[in-house]
């Protein structure tokens, strides 16, 4: 059986969005998937970076 990966398109089906602050610049890292954003999140926690949170950016028009 012939398996490929899908890849969706993120403008369709969203992003996750990691908002933090860099030098006292608010910044935002954005994600394919909930769980690369949560790793990453948990990573900037421990090195000490302020996170504010993190969220679900889906396009409005889709």
């Amino acid at each position: 059986m012939n398996r490929t990966l899908r890849v969706l398109d993120p403008l369709i089906h969203g992003f996750w969005c990691v908002d933090y602050v860099l030098w006292g610049n608010n910044r935002v890292a954005t994600y394919f998937d909930m769980i690369s954003a949560q790793e990453s999140m948990m990573s900037m926690i421990n090195r000490g970076v302020e996170v504010k949170g993190m969220r679900e950016w889906k396009n409005k028009s889709s």
